[in-house]
């Protein structure tokens, strides 16, 4: 708390004191207040916003936000003095921002690697179901995606030629390829904007040809509803150092495979059912709260994980150039550029995980995604309709298990049927609480595990 704001603004919190909607006249005139003002004024977060609203990616990237946004609108005749020092201003707002895109990446969150390695040479098909994706367990595969096309061809310069004009999605903002570069090298975010486009295959059709699918994931069943039908399920990833994916669960109960192209990546992941430090799903995992930024995560909560048990401590491991990570479903998983990297990404339905998959289709429909949202409701029928048709057998076996599964989740307890049946008396129904009294006269023989306790008196005490 400075002593400007104490003697003006009191105690108003930093994020109402920030403006976030406004124009950049009213940013450069609340900077010539006073210096407090100016501190706000000038946040880089506010002209990123501006730049990325107003120009879209149209833009000619700077040292900051401000002078990128002066620079593109207003060419050489923008004047950019030297930023004013002002001291004895504290904000967590804006250190927070500053600190994690100044920060480096610690070599401590890249120490560990436990997540299993196999190479391609030596691991069959077999093997990997039966080691991997049938217990549903992480491995990063070597070796495998050698012979891909993409290794030797993706430079700049050939992703640039084949790409030309057209735009890919990062953070909701179409960018020409050449631009995202630009942008990604010369700008530092706390929250760096990265390519994750699902439409790269049809906008490019040679970037979908110098790929193909390792022969651990040729089963996809999503694929017998055709192109049109089928959920989103490959993305086309390119981003500089400390971008990445915050934690999440891949949609759909899927399983999916990430193969680097170019870079490093940190992985970090949990099993089913284990929720990360400082992540917080809502009830039904329709929704999650996370620290803002990737970088935040980890200078806030990495040191968390390594304080686990070891039973609760996440997977670990750093995906090279070259190599797969195979991501199990209903796995929480974040990952972490190490540096500017290039992969393609793509998630799919087996033999291992199709009875998940239709699980989740009958348990949450509303969770759905990667379709328009008048087809979601239909997916699981058309996608039962697909299996049956072509895989019977399986689908036979698998529709069996999930409905005797039901059966047993639903089925009622012996009491439950006395009930029913009208064997049972309206004043049994429900069992008495133990009155006071009761309570009073019996000595309690085992600890309880509530948040404290006590105990009543009896006639030997």
């Amino acid at each position: 708390m400075t002593k400007a704001r104490i003697r003006s603004l009191k105690h108003w919190c930093d994020q109402i004191l920030e403006p976030q909607f406004i124009r950049s006249v009213d940013l450069a005139n609340l900077a010539a207040c006073s210096r407090t003002a100016y501190v706000f004024a000038t946040h880089d977060e506010l002209w990123r916003v501006l730049v990325l609203e107003e120009m879209h990616a149209h833009f000619k990237p700077e040292s900051t936000w401000k002078a990128t946004y002066l620079k593109t609108k207003y060419g050489n005749n923008a004047r950019l003095g030297a930023p004013i020092c002002v001291q004895g201003l504290y904000s967590d707002l804006l250190f927070q921002s500053f600190y994690c895109a100044a920060a480096p990446i610690e070599e401590t969150w890249l120490a560990v690697e436990n997540v299993a390695r196999r190479s391609a040479k030596d691991m069959t098909l077999e093997g990997f179901r039966n080691e991997f994706e049938g217990p549903n367990v992480p491995v990063i595969i070597t070796d495998a995606i050698n012979d891909w096309s993409a290794m030797t061809k993706w430079t700049d310069k050939y992703l640039e030629d084949v790409c030309g004009s057209t735009t890919f999605d990062a953070g909701g903002f179409q960018f020409p390829l050449e631009e995202y570069l630009n942008y990604a090298r010369t700008l530092q975010d706390d929250q760096p904007l990265f390519i994750f486009d699902k439409k790269f295959a049809g906008k490019v059709s040679q970037l979908a040809r110098d790929y193909t699918v390792p022969k651990y994931f040729c089963d996809d069943y999503f694929a017998f509803l055709g192109e049109a039908r089928r959920p989103d399920y490959r993305w086309l990833i390119i981003g500089p150092a400390k971008s990445g994916s915050s934690f999440h669960i891949d949609p759909n109960a899927t399983n999916a495979w990430n193969g680097v192209i170019r870079g490093r990546k940190k992985w970090i992941m949990f099993p089913p059912g284990q929720v990360p430090p400082g992540i917080h799903p809502s009830e039904d995992g329709s929704e999650v709260s996370a620290p803002v930024s990737l970088m935040e995560w980890f200078m806030t909560f990495y040191k968390t994980c390594q304080k686990l048990p070891a039973h609760l401590k996440p997977l670990e491991g750093i995906c090279r150039e070259g190599e797969v990570m195979f991501v199990p479903h209903g796995w929480w998983h974040t990952v972490l550029n190490i540096e500017e990297s290039i992969a393609v990404t793509q998630n799919f339905v087996s033999s291992c995980n199709v009875k998940s998959v239709l699980a989740f289709f009958d348990e949450k429909p509303d969770q759905v995604s990667g379709c328009p949202i008048d087809q979601r409701q239909e997916l699981g029928r058309l996608f039962r309709d697909v299996l049956a048709r072509n895989v019977p057998e399986l689908f036979a076996k698998v529709n069996k298990e999930l409905e005797e599964e039901y059966e047993r989740k639903h089925r009622k307890s012996k009491w439950e049927l006395l009930i029913d049946s009208g064997q049972v008396r309206d004043n049994e129904k429900a069992p008495c609480a133990p009155s006071l009294k009761t309570l009073g006269s019996t000595r309690p023989t085992t600890a309880s595990t509530f948040g404290f306790g006590f105990t009543f008196p009896t006639s030997d005490d």
